[in-house]
């Protein structure tokens, strides 16, 4: 009888122990998720304003320096779904001596994520709400600061996320986006950004 009793808690222990190593190894399922990253890319703006003053410090040698961040909060819907809010900025350095012509565009969207089943690989579709401020300095404008019209346009998104599937706490995703983004008046600024991000 204490053979029989001693099998059993032998047994036991050892079904306790497959199961504990295996869920250890075993992906763990995230509800929620973090991404933070850093940018660059090129805008291409559709209104004159932003046109005119940058061709007039283009005039000749200049220098530019495109940087930006993009960071989103993602909740887990389903196994290929997830919902995600967040925000982008980039920032637009065009300099020629005193002279310059300087963009911020930034805009906070939501939408969903969709992985195909390739890896991390996923795909993104959002909308957006932004705005874009333009800072000018040069021989015919003066320090001049503009403010676009806030719009509403959509993001599209592609992205290989390394920690999906993954029971590591951090690690990188890089991807990239296209933005419109209507300005008023008939007019549209269109990104492309690419990004190196952390997920956690």
């Amino acid at each position: 009888m204490k053979k029989i009793i001693f099998f059993c808690m032998v047994a036991l222990l050892s079904c306790q122990l497959i199961f504990a190593s295996k869920s250890a190894v075993e992906p763990k399922d995230k509800i929620v998720g973090f991404d933070i990253g850093l940018a660059t890319g090129i805008p291409f703006y559709g209104s004159s304003y932003v046109t005119n003053t940058n061709d007039r410090v283009n005039d000749g040698d200049f220098y530019r320096f495109i940087i930006g961040a993009s960071a989103d909060l993602n909740f887990k819907l389903g196994d290929p779904i997830k919902f995600m809010v967040g925000s982008d900025v980039l920032f637009d350095f065009i300099w020629k001596g005193n002279d310059y012509s300087n963009h911020i565009d930034y805009a906070f969207f939501t939408g969903l994520k969709f992985y195909p089943g390739i890896g991390g690989l996923n795909g993104s579709v959002a909308y957006c709400l932004g705005c874009r401020n333009d800072f000018a300095n040069n021989e015919v404008e003066d320090s001049i600061t503009h403010s676009s019209a806030w719009g509403n346009g959509f993001r599209l998104g592609i992205e290989y996320d390394f920690k999906y599937g993954s029971n590591h706490k951090c690690l990188p995703s890089i991807g990239t986006y296209y933005r419109c983004m209507p300005r008023g008046e008939n007019e549209w600024d269109n990104i492309l950004a690419a990004y190196f991000a952390l997920s956690f």
